[in-house]
């Protein structure tokens, strides 16, 4: 994306201010005091992040010589083509066109690639404070405040966060040295020590319970067994009884046959 013009239509102490057809490469703006370079900055900000009021807003800028507050910024995109973007404070969103036609409301995310205005403000907006404040940084404290510009907002410095782990680290350090008290006046170690004592107090009784589970699966596999065994003989002993009365008339008709059977044969041998 590439900043190619705009219109100010009010803004601070600019009026109908008008730039076009900037060049690629680096534009240098210069002026004396109040000419208005700060003013000019926050209003490019605005426009692509919107008027945000408050004493650390552009909203701090309202027109002093007439005219609405807002304008018009020119961008251009690597194909080269041109868009317009229109916005004003106190009215919702953007109005983009492209080569003079609408466009969707996504477009100004899109030629902004994902920047957000902490970013826009650590990489490419800082003034002549941010630069102060430079000086009275070391080195290396430099370097860190640099690379937090791939950190946009960041809350504090590598070296503020390093200091804190390590003072963090060494109060559990004193706690847990012997003679270390907690709030409570308890040895951390002492209760590290506890809560583990309890842990495998904790695994060794599921063990356990584990184990009898598998006894009682067991026990309830062979009762399954010998319920299967009894009711086989209730059926055996069942369909004996049924079949008591006809297995005790068989036997009778057996007996009685044999007997005239041998009659006819002694009557035979007689005659």
């Amino acid at each position: 994306m590439q900043i190619r013009g705009w219109h100010i239509d009010g803004f601070g102490v600019l009026h109908d201010y008008r730039v076009d057809d900037i060049p690629a490469g680096l534009t240098v703006f210069s002026g004396p005091n109040e000419a208005g370079k700060s003013t000019l900055l926050a209003f490019i900000r605005g426009m692509m992040f919107g008027f945000v009021p408050g004493p650390a807003g552009t909203g701090q800028y309202p027109p002093l010589r007439g005219g609405r507050h807002g304008g018009e910024i020119v961008l251009g995109d690597q194909d080269g083509t041109t868009h317009v973007i229109e916005r004003y404070a106190g009215r919702r969103g953007v109005r983009a066109t492209r080569e003079g036609q609408p466009v969707p409301d996504d477009t100004l995310s899109r030629l902004l690639g994902g920047m957000d205005r902490h970013l826009f403000d650590a990489v490419f907006a800082f003034n002549l404070a941010d630069l102060q404040a430079l000086e009275h940084l070391g080195h290396a404290e430099i370097q860190e405040h640099l690379a937090l510009t791939g950190i946009a907002g960041a809350a504090r410095s590598p070296a503020e966060a390093i200091r804190a782990l390590d003072a963090r680290l060494a109060l559990v350090l004193q706690d847990s040295r012997p003679g270390g008290r907690g709030k409570r006046g308890q040895d951390p170690l002492d209760a590290l020590t506890a809560r583990l004592d309890r842990a495998r107090a904790a695994a060794a009784a599921y063990d356990d319970v584990r184990r009898e589970e598998a006894e009682a699966q067991d026990r309830i596999t062979a009762l399954g067994g010998d319920v299967r065994s009894a009711r086989a003989s209730t059926e055996r002993a069942t369909l004996s009884v049924r079949l008591w009365p006809a297995w005790q008339a068989r036997r009778e008709a057996v007996a009685d046959l044999g007997r005239v059977s041998h009659d006819d044969a002694v009557a035979a041998s007689a005659a």
